[in-house]
């Protein structure tokens, strides 16, 4: 088992007869779940910041109301092995990218819990000791689903900061060289240049970040061999030296002597170059 998952389950003191209590639960409690999924995205839609995070309408909330039903089921159904942890994984990471706030997890998560805790009370009679063993195996499991849930914050909160962090060194780099050099994305917008590349276009550097780099630097003429010398380079045919023209705010042109290469950081391909001013030599 995840190592992960495993002190999870110890610090909460979920074991074996948690999750049986829970999968006998979930006979009872299966009729139940659109009734809480209908509660749970009613009281979400009712706050413009969650709202907000839902960008596909009705149709969105409906097929969202169709995975929380099967959210609810594997839930109580277990197992609650690796492949548990993986999906709700998944589903946190939905999160992440949809930009939901954190905070509207702690609340949609106490909304589920309150109405799962009705249904114990409807769907007695249990002897008092049983529903309560009954409504702490559900405690605990909100309370893993929760903890898997904001460990996936977590994580993208520490890539953003390191990949923060890795783009100002490379400015600070880039600062230090003599030469041309600049980063592009892989539509081949501008992410970063140097002083160089400032000097030889005439261009602020305000005005070049995010521009198309062969539309607003390349010199007309070598244009089209600059597009397809890009589209070799981002489909791996590995470094390559080539001179080409740069366009400059004064009419004229300068001639660089360019080395084009591709990196990847953090799973997005990044097209490098760096080159020297030849016009004058």
């Amino acid at each position: 088992m995840d190592r992960f998952l495993r002190d999870l389950f110890d610090y909460v003191d979920f074991g074996e007869e948690d999750a049986r209590r829970l999968a006998e639960f979930l006979p009872a409690a299966r009729p139940h779940f659109r009734r809480i999924a209908e509660h749970f995205y009613a009281k979400i839609l009712e706050h413009p910041s969650a709202h907000a995070a839902i960008r596909g309408g009705p149709e969105q909330v409906e097929r969202l109301k169709g995975t929380l039903v099967d959210w609810m089921e594997s839930g109580l159904s277990g197992p609650h092995d690796d492949a548990w942890l993986a999906r709700r994984r998944r589903i946190g990471r939905v999160h992440v990218r949809i930009e939901l706030p954190q905070e509207y997890m702690f609340s949609a998560m106490n909304v589920v819990r309150r109405d799962f805790k009705a249904v114990v009370a409807e769907t007695g009679p249990r002897a008092p000791a049983e529903a309560r063993r009954l409504e702490e195996a559900l405690d605990k499991l909100f309370d893993l689903e929760l903890a898997i849930m904001l460990d996936t914050y977590r994580e993208a909160s520490e890539e953003a900061l390191l990949k923060k962090e890795r783009l100002a060194a490379i400015g600070e780099v880039i600062e230090t060289v003599q030469a041309l050099f600049l980063v592009l994305d892989a539509a081949g917008r501008i992410l970063e240049v140097n002083e160089g590349v400032c000097a030889a276009t005439g261009l602020e550097r305000s005005s070049l970040l995010g521009a198309p780099w062969v539309e607003r630097c390349v010199a007309p003429g070598d244009a089209e061999k600059m597009r397809a010398l890009f589209g070799r380079v981002m489909a791996g045919s590995g470094p390559v030296a080539e001179t080409f023209r740069l366009r400059h705010t004064d009419g004229g042109e300068r001639w660089v002597s360019w080395r084009f290469s591709q990196v990847e950081a953090y799973g997005e391909r990044r097209f490098v170059a760096s080159g020297l001013d030849i016009t004058e030599i």
